[in-house]
């Protein structure tokens, strides 16, 4: 008896202790996470995603016990106490999300499929990004480990577009808010949530159901293991679509954080495709220069260009009198923050007057000749490009 009556003293000091815990331990993990799931995709909720994700972390690394039902009256409480865990959190909310309620679709293979941009600027190319670092990686990936970034890529198209097209009759009406305002979620909204299509109706939709399991398994994250970082800036949850409860249950991520995890995650294919084939660059390499080549299909282009150095550029266009634009295409599918400086080292030492080797002829650049250098970046991610002096950047996305 005892220790039964100082047991629960300590958890009733545990409780005063956090204003978190003792905000949730009486609701049940299951209402509180429908609740946050729904605020998440919300367009009156979505501008405080950090606060909504820091909730939803401690939710799922601390289960609560209570039996209460969460509703929307708790979820002002919730973020309020979130904040309270998180303080770079407000630094964080001070813009305006693109509206989820609005079409943001992408095509991917004879299908289309709506998206959640969650926190992306571009959630459009973020899927044709990783389209194209499939091309090159898928090989390496299926006989390594079983799948592909192809099936991965698929899994969660049908995941957000399963979440998005359910949700999305319940946000009628709803306005996206201001960064100061206060998240709001609809009784609408918590009923649909709590009936999203399950994350096994999709793979069964996939092209190849085996291997899209095996993608999710590789990006599912225990209880035990789960991690979360507020300030990374590419994904707080890393690359985690979904998590495994101890009792075997699988639980989806709201596709408002998938898609940032899913960035993540092609990222870390990408690499570890690199890391067991580094000939997977220079293939990714030889399809940026092709994709290069027909945006400047009416330029005065010169491909594969040797210098007197030995050194090598990619093209070489005439664009008006006197003026040219010399092009480094780069992949970048390893963390390597040399690689663009390494690239960029021929397009610094090309001068007026150079002559050069392409197509088995020898060139000259005019003297006099303004040169333009630009390095185009193709990346598994999105990138903040801080390139050489004097060097235009861009990522592919962009071109």
């Amino acid at each position: 008896m005892p220790s039964g009556r100082a047991s629960k003293r300590k958890r009733r000091e545990s409780r005063r202790a956090d204003p978190f815990n003792a905000f949730v331990s009486r609701l049940s993990r299951e209402s509180l996470l429908t609740l946050l799931g729904a605020a998440a995709c919300s367009p009156s909720a979505v501008h405080r995603l950090p606060s909504i994700s820091g909730a939803l972390y401690r939710i799922l690394a601390t289960p609560a016990v209570g039996l209460g039902t969460a509703d929307s009256s708790h979820l002002t409480g919730l973020l309020q106490a979130a904040a309270q865990d998180y303080q770079e959190i407000a630094a964080l909310e001070d813009v305006t999300p693109l509206d989820p309620s609005l079409p943001a679709e992408v095509r991917f293979g004879s299908s289309t499929y709506r998206l959640h941009p969650g926190s992306q600027e571009r959630p459009i190319a973020a899927v044709r990004r990783a389209v194209l670092v499939a091309g090159v990686i898928d090989d390496v990936l299926i006989e390594e480990q079983g799948f592909g970034l192809t099936d991965l890529i698929e899994l969660f198209l049908r995941v957000s577009h399963a979440s998005v097209v359910h949700m999305a009759p319940t946000w009628a009406g709803l306005r996206m808010r201001a960064p100061s305002a206060p998240a709001t979620v609809s009784q609408a909204e918590l009923t649909a949530y709590s009936s999203l299509p399950s994350i096994e109706s999709a793979i069964s939709l996939c092209a190849r159901p085996v291997n899209a399991r095996a993608a999710l398994r590789s990006f599912t994250s225990s209880i035990q293991d789960l991690t979360f970082d507020v300030g990374d800036p590419n994904s707080a949850f890393g690359s985690v679509l979904a998590v495994e409860f101890g009792d075997g249950q699988v639980w989806s991520m709201p596709s408002s954080v998938q898609i940032d995890a899913f960035t993540s995650a092609v990222s870390v294919l990408a690499r570890e495709a690199a890391s067991l084939r580094p000939s997977v660059a220079e293939a990714l390499h030889s399809v940026v220069t092709a994709r290069v080549s027909q945006r400047l299909w009416d330029a005065q282009l010169i491909s594969a260009v040797t210098l007197q150095d030995g050194g090598t550029i990619d093209f070489i266009a005439g664009v008006a009198a006197r003026h040219a634009l010399a092009i480094q295409c780069v992949p970048h599918l390893a963390n390597n923050r040399d690689q663009l400086h390494e690239a960029a080292v021929p397009l610094e030492r090309l001068s007026p007057g150079d002559m050069f080797r392409a197509a088995g002829r020898i060139g000259q650049v005019p003297p006099g000749t303004e040169i333009l250098r630009l390095c185009i970046v193709a990346s598994s991610g999105h990138m903040m490009i801080m390139g050489p002096r004097g060097i235009a950047t861009l990522t592919l996305d962009f071109f």
